[in-house]
């Protein structure tokens, strides 16, 4: 997983390799990001702490599990 603080937005980038984009679901609770994704026995949890608190997520993109 890739974290970059931009001027003003923040990039995270994770790989999430055997899951589709309805497998994956993205949450945000102030600083605290969390990326859960769950398809047949494959599971994927990660809770990170951002560098700021952002507004909220403004776009979310997946292309071939990444």
């Amino acid at each position: 997983m890739d974290i970059f603080d931009e001027h003003n937005h923040i990039n995270v980038i994770a790989e999430i390799p055997g899951m589709e984009e309805k497998d994956i679901k993205i949450d945000l609770n102030a600083d605290i990001l969390t990326i859960s994704a769950g398809k047949n026995k494959l599971k994927y949890f990660r809770k990170l702490r951002l560098p700021c608190k952002p507004k909220g997520i403004t776009r979310k993109l997946y292309k071939n599990g990444i």
